[in-house]
């Protein structure tokens, strides 16, 4: 970004570098070159194309919606101009134009769609028509659809009725909504975050009426109707083609040919893809596509997979903007492909948490992707035996002969009780959810149907994700016991945001029950918001090492777990157990060696905690690496002042 590489308009300008030999221009935003800098280009023509495209960058929406310093420029006029003194302060400039003259950038920009250049030729602008739409929306100013989502969103996790300022602002939002009369009713005398029943998964604002009824709308309509998205391509009607060949991945193999609802980019027989839209760009390999629609996730984070993404992404770019999610398998890296530009920069600009770094994909990368994309869509051709179904964009009847539907999962006990394996595309760990239709972290839910006739039931289990998760990585490590059944009694020190604690309460079920500690107020918060759908949880907010804070709220356990990465967690462990811990009761304990003792190998330092746990009466029975999962992680388990008479007897 400029920003990151813009000295200050002030400051004098460095000497010109020296001339590099002449090399292709590789642009990637965000992304450091193949060398310190850019090396300077001798041949005038790729000189002003390679100038175009920074410059048209650096005035790109999906550059400024993070460009704070480019922002601050353009607002210093009126009328947006930057100087081009300023615009050669930037790294990459500098190395295209080492004697930082202001002649061929002007001459570059000549006839650009995205930058124009002043009389004089010494200022430069993003075109008028292209400048963000400012709305103002509860006496607040917002430039473009992202700034609104931003201020949004967080009203939405709110627990108590809205603020006076935020009630202004929702309801000149929902005066955009095309049915707001019908939504106001009889007035609003409040305003409240809450869900619709039939989507308790979504949330939305509830207006509570002066009659005392409620009623939800969706405020990204009312967004929609401010910043209008280009309708996504490839919507279409009713088909009934009979299309022969592959369909999507877990339907049944049918395509139609009037209502294909996402679309993968194929060589047609003049080698462009079909179903191009107007001002489509063609890769070398003949795959033809919109640019602007790719955006990279880097450093994902952990356990997101394709739907948390999408949902995360959608809720910021609007309803249907993403077309489809790739994972790259073994890196946190993702790419995304939306069904506009508009709505691929919507999301660029919108600040979405828990999902990772978002950059528009472009140039030679966003080619080489759109060809891989061609090169795996599948080809027409006959299949195998079976019907075809529905078009994911229609009604559909092709005669798609391929092998449909996707396997049926099969969920089986595992030998720790509580716990249980789903079989199908392939085995995962899960629990059964405690709190239906709720996911903690955007894990995967899945339902299965139990029972036949009439006494048929559907129950869902919660993925458990042991890169998430020290306990479920111990369990498929292959530990012993974790020493937690139905109806246990567990303290679990270190809770965190309640991800594994939501997967204890789902073991421990309705009869058992989990003392959370944590120390992290903001943590905290998140953990009081799992609590409150899972009673079998008390949330504690305080710091482990002074367990007789919370002795009034605490009884006797039959477990402690601790995941606190502390340097002196078997202390922490040892007061608490011996306020809470009943004589030969279970602690399981996850050591981080890094935390304890950066400086020595993982295995001494291991070592030395047994030694501090066996000094603390616990008696170790087993230790195991969580290795793929963790790196230097070991979970200890140990039972708490054995009877002497059963020690006799093991030794």
């Amino acid at each position: 970004a400029a920003a990151a590489e813009a000295a200050p308009a002030s400051a004098p300008a460095a000497a010109p570098a020296a001339a590099a030999p002449a090399a292709a221009i590789s642009f990637v935003p965000g992304e450091a070159g193949k060398s310190d800098a850019p090396a300077a280009v001798d041949d005038d023509e790729k000189r002003a194309a390679a100038i175009k495209k920074q410059v048209e960058y650096y005035f790109s929406e999906a550059n400024l919606t993070n460009d704070k310093f480019m922002r601050t420029e353009m607002a210093k006029t009126s009328e947006k101009w930057v100087p081009i003194s300023v615009i050669m302060t930037f790294n990459r400039m500098k190395a295209l134009l080492p004697g930082a003259e202001h002649a061929p950038v002007a001459a570059a920009m000549a006839g650009s769609e995205v930058v124009e250049v002043s009389e004089d030729g010494e200022k430069l602008r993003r075109l008028p028509a292209l400048m963000k739409k400012t709305v103002t929306l509860g006496g607040k100013e917002f430039v473009g659809r992202a700034a609104v989502v931003a201020h949004a969103r967080p009203l939405l996790q709110k627990e108590v009725e809205l603020a006076e300022e935020e009630c202004s602002f929702i309801k000149d939002l929902l005066s955009h909504h095309a049915k707001a009369a019908e939504k106001i009713g009889a007035g609003i005398a409040s305003i409240k975050a809450g869900c619709n029943p039939k989507f308790p998964d979504t949330r939305c604002f509830v207006l509570v009426r002066a009659d005392g009824s409620e009623e939800d709308f969706s405020y990204l309509k009312c967004v929609d109707a401010l910043f209008p998205l280009e309708a996504p391509p490839g919507k279409g009607g009713k088909g009934k083609g009979k299309g022969k060949g592959g369909g999507e991945r877990g339907s049944k193999r049918g395509r139609d040919e009037g209502g294909a609802g996402e679309p993968s980019p194929k060589r047609g027989r003049g080698g462009a893809a079909e179903g191009a839209q107007k001002g489509s760009e063609t890769t070398e390999a003949g795959t033809s596509y919109e640019p602007g629609c790719i955006v990279a996730v880097k450093d994902l984070a952990e356990g997101s997979d394709i739907s948390s993404v999408k949902e995360k992404l959608n809720d910021a770019a609007g309803a249907g903007a993403v077309r489809f999610v790739e994972i790259v398998e073994g890196q946190p890296l993702a790419f995304v492909r939306f069904g506009t530009p508009a709505a691929a920069t919507a999301a660029l600009g919108a600040s979405v948490e828990g999902v990772g770094s978002l950059s528009m994909l472009t140039g030679d990368d966003e080619k080489a992707y759109w060809d891989k994309i061609s090169a795996a869509a599948p080809k027409s051709g006959k299949g195998g035996k079976g019907k075809g179904g529905k078009g994911k964009g229609g009604k559909g009847k092709g005669k798609g002969k391929g092998k449909g539907g996707a396997k049926q999962v099969v969920v089986k006990p595992h030998r720790h009780e509580g716990v249980y394996i789903a079989s199908g595309k392939e085995d995962v760990l899960v629990t059964r959810n405690l709190a239906v239709g709720d996911s903690v972290y955007g894990e995967k839910r899945i339902a299965v149907e139990e029972g036949e006739g009439e006494e048929k039931t559907k129950i869902e289990y919660r993925v458990w994700n042991p890169f998430r998760s020290k306990l479920a990585a111990a369990i498929l490590g292959g530990v012993d016991s974790i020493w937690m059944k139905p109806g246990s009694k567990v303290l679990y020190l270190g809770a965190a945001s309640g991800t594994s604690v939501s997967h204890v309460s789902d073991l421990v079920g309705e009869t058992g029950c989990v003392y959370a500690v944590e120390f992290s107020h903001r943590s905290g918060r998140d953990l009081i918001n799992v609590a409150k759908k899972r009673t079998n949880i008390i949330p504690i907010i305080e710091d482990a090492r002074h367990p007789q804070k919370y002795r009034m709220l605490v009884g006797m356990v039959d477990c402690i777990f601790a995941d606190v990465a502390q340097p002196d967690q078997a202390r922490i462990v040892a007061l608490n157990a011996a306020l809470f811990l009943k004589n030969e009761g279970h602690s399981v304990i996850s050591i981080k060696a890094n935390c304890i003792d950066s400086t020595a190998p993982a295995e001494h330092v291991f070592a030395k905690e047994v030694q501090k746990l066996q000094a603390d009466q616990f008696k170790p029975l087993e230790q195991l690496t969580l290795e793929p999962y963790e790196r230097d992680h070991a979970v200890v388990v140990s039972c708490y002042r054995q009877d002497k008479s059963k020690k006799q007897k093991t030794s």
